[in-house]
């Protein structure tokens, strides 16, 4: 039984169709689709969506179709997007009114999308799919995409590691470019293995005439180690990955007393 069907048998009421509000937002675009990070708690929020834009983009724009990203969140943007999330549920309404599809975290959103009549593709794995499906959805118009696995759904906001991430990206691809009746060779494309550190972004610095802690550079950074070590040590916390031995590698004093401090 569905969470709304439940809801209305608990309270003795009747499911009727709800009217949802829109405003009008200039749209620069005939074709586009909606896509969406925002989610209410940490394990229904997907962090390979910049990976399933990478598989759709090329097939989108031999077609002419843009990508609007609705929805604030807490997430950087994603790539190859244009930028709408300043707008309110109402423009955003609209917009989605106006587009193909609704790709994106299970949220408001995807139940607008719903009731509108617009094919959905979210990938989720925190509950049981047939209790909050987009209740306004046709059959095979919503797809929500879940790992295969025999695990059951923890219904917690927090998972570590998130078995949502176990959506594989291309996988999500696929079904938008089906349900928007686009030919694609993305069959011949599989995840082998995705990494802790995968969607950790690392950034590699060649030591220079410039002061590394001046960049404010938050986050991993590998440092090469042949050029300016020694200066590098005094002002920053390094750990030094190598399967060779260092000879003649010498650390001087004064760097292990300020580590200590």
């Amino acid at each position: 039984m569905h969470r709304l069907e439940s809801f209305a048998l608990s309270a003795g009421s009747k499911i009727s169709r709800p009217h949802i509000e829109q405003s009008f937002y200039p749209i620069p675009d005939k074709k586009f689709i909606c896509v969406s990070r925002k989610a209410e708690c940490d394990s229904k929020s997907y962090d390979f969506m910049d990976d399933v834009i990478f598989h759709i983009k090329s097939y989108l724009d031999a077609e002419g179709i843009s990508i609007y990203e609705i929805g604030e969140s807490n997430q950087k943007k994603l790539f190859y997007t244009k930028n709408y999330s300043h707008l309110n549920r109402l423009q955003s309404s609209y917009l989605i009114n106006k587009s193909l599809l609704y790709l994106g975290n299970y949220n408001l959103y995807t139940n607008i999308a719903s009731y509108m009549g617009k094919p959905c593709v979210c990938p989720m794995n925190v509950e049981y799919t047939d209790l909050f499906k987009p209740y306004w959805s046709s059959e095979g118009e919503c797809m929500l995409v879940t790992p295969s696995s025999n695990l059951k759904p923890s219904f917690s906001p927090k998972e570590h590691p998130k078995t949502i991430n176990d959506v594989h990206p291309e996988e999500v691809a696929k079904n938008v470019l089906d349900l928007l009746g686009i030919k694609h060779t993305l069959d011949k494309v599989s995840t082998v293995y995705v990494g802790e550190e995968y969607k950790q972004n690392i950034i590699d610095i060649v030591p220079g005439e410039y002061d590394i802690q001046a960049m404010n550079v938050t986050g991993p950074v590998n440092i090469r180690m042949d050029k300016d070590l020694l200066d590098i040590l005094k002002k920053c916390n390094i750990i030094i990955e190598n399967n060779n031995l260092i000879n003649g590698l010498l650390i001087p004093r004064e760097i292990l007393l300020s580590k200590e401090k």
